[in-house]
């Protein structure tokens, strides 16, 4: 097979012109060029990938860490990611990482010259310090659903405290006064804003009542723990429910029902993500209304702005485009009037 030596000896030119003219740089003159791509035809000469991305200092691949690669919400991310950087001709390298899970490889450190720029999906794959170092060896990178004081990191968000506040104010307006909230235990910033938002709609609304109740993101413990927590919510006098995501709305419909109540008659319910998890339901429950995220815009969007932040002119400094999406409440059958006492 010929190499670029071989090519430069038949054009009768040196190696760097072969690699301007394979990199299509204007500073080759006609005829020389001409030469070279009549040799390359010739000699049926292919470039070698690695050898260019070093020339070039560039690998045309993104890197992507997240959570999980099967869990659906995660999926529709990653989908939509690996679509949108194939239209920019960008390969994608996928990795698993999360930050409460041990692992014998760093893929941050292994995604290290291999890739132009990083996107992290959720806060639990990276660090702030991680970030904050990310940042000074001026690496692109794009940070979903996290958003640290840091530049120039770009974060993509949604608006989780509007959200939670107008999932507070749609049940109100249903006749609802006794209104739990049901969130993850870990550490987040999109916990925290969601919770915020269902404690300041409550209190600006005077219900007098407010609890929230924190159980695990992992599925069957979800299940069994909020399931249990069904007797004392109904003793309350409880008539509704927001829950950080479908997964925690599943268990605790699942719990109201076997108790003899009706969704929505009896309870309502609003989740999280708009996934409707029939696979992992025990009982038959409606479609909840559910907060969308809308994921497919949000990785179109971080593909773009990562491209654009890999192709700035040379020297030129990394801007960031930070963007709140705003989330959609889609109404299916898990709401209704409040039960009259």
């Amino acid at each position: 097979m010929p190499n670029i030596d071989d090519v430069a000896k038949v054009a009768g030119v040196s190696r760097s012109t072969i690699s301007r003219v394979i990199n299509n740089q204007k500073s080759v003159k006609d005829d020389k060029r001409q030469r070279v791509l009549d040799a390359i035809k010739e000699m049926n000469y292919t470039p070698n990938a690695t050898a260019r991305a070093l020339a070039m200092n560039k690998t045309n691949a993104i890197g992507v860490i997240a959570r999980e690669m099967t869990e659906t919400f995660n999926a529709e991310f990653i989908s939509g990611i690996h679509e949108f950087a194939d239209s920019k001709h960008y390969g994608v390298v996928f990795c698993m990482r999360t930050l409460n899970d041990k692992a014998n490889i760093n893929y941050i450190d292994f995604l290290n010259k291999k890739v132009d720029g990083l996107i992290f999906i959720g806060e639990c794959t990276v660090t702030e310090d991680e970030l904050r170092s990310l940042a000074q060896s001026e690496i692109p990178v794009i940070a979903m659903e996290i958003k640290y004081p840091i530049e120039p990191i770009t974060y993509i968000t949604i608006d989780n405290f509007d959200t939670s506040y107008n999932s507070i104010e749609m049940l109100h307006d249903l006749g609802h006064r006794r209104i739990v909230n049901f969130t993850a235990d870990d550490i987040t910033q999109e916990k925290d804003l969601r919770t915020g938002g269902y404690e300041k709609a409550v209190t600006e609304l005077k219900h007098g009542y407010m609890k929230t109740y924190e159980v695990p993101y992992d599925i069957k413990d979800a299940h069994d723990i909020v399931k249990s927590m069904v007797p004392e919510i109904l003793a309350n006098g409880v008539t509704a429910a927001f829950c950080y995501n479908n997964i925690i709305a599943v268990a605790l419909a699942e719990g109201v029902i076997q108790a003899g109540l009706s969704i929505p008659d009896d309870f309502s319910i609003i989740g999280f993500d708009d996934i409707h998890y029939t696979n992992i339901a025990e009982v038959a429950f409606p479609r909840f209304t559910s907060n969308l995220q809308p994921q497919r815009a949000m990785a179109e969007y971080s593909v773009k702005k990562l491209v654009e932040i890999i192709d700035r002119p040379k020297g030129e400094k990394i801007k960031n485009f930070n963007k709140e999406f705003k989330c959609k409440l889609m109404v299916h059958q898990s709401t209704g009037k409040a039960p009259q006492k």
